[in-house]
């Protein structure tokens, strides 16, 4: 009787890290296709027309990937799995208006604050600008690089604009030290 315990056990402790590994596999899919969207330029000025279409692609995008992305790290915090931790951490560089502001102030958010707020949203738009390429120059057209964000968590008035490139960066911090945690489950 006691074997059979610890047989299921160890079976829904397998069933839990299937499904991180595809939730895992989900996530990482669907931040190369948000970095491939904020990040695309074209320069004919004939595909201007697709920006809107790219921004409410970009806009679906994310927030299916907060929403994915909140429940893996639910999965691995209930996993026990140390990653999980690196998730409450306030990593994500953001910064932080008010009403009437002229300045914006830095701000660090955990992935879990910025998934909540995606999630949790009032306020949700695409921003773009003209950014410097990695050889020097700004784009010719403007790129996504980030998102204005408010939600019930905010003050009233207050806006957050969220990098795009450092929340995926974040993510894929969070997303090595958890196949390291993977890793060593599959070898014990």
């Amino acid at each position: 009787m006691q074997l059979a315990r610890a047989l299921g056990r160890a079976h829904g402790h397998m069933d839990r890290i299937a499904r991180i590994v595809r939730y895992r596999e989900q996530m990482l899919d669907r931040a190369a296709i948000i970095a491939a969207l904020s990040s695309a330029r074209h320069d004919a000025p004939e595909l201007d027309e697709l920006t809107e279409r790219q921004d409410a692609q970009l806009h679906e995008l994310v927030h299916e990937f907060a929403f994915g992305a909140r429940k893996l790290v639910e999965l691995v915090g209930r996993a026990g799995f140390p990653s999980g931790a690196y998730s409450a951490k306030r990593t994500v560089t953001c910064t932080q208006a008010g009403p009437g502001d002229d300045d914006m102030d830095l701000a660090l958010l955990s992935l879990r604050e910025v998934f909540g707020r995606i999630i949790h949203s009032d306020v949700f738009e695409i921003r773009r600008a003209h950014v410097p390429q990695s050889d020097g120059p700004p784009s010719v057209k403007p790129t996504a690089w980030g998102f204005d964000v408010a939600s019930d968590k905010d003050a009233a008035g207050v806006t957050l604009f969220v990098f795009l490139e450092f929340a995926l960066t974040e993510f894929l911090t969070f997303n090595r030290l958890l196949g390291e945690d993977i890793d060593r489950v599959a070898v014990l």
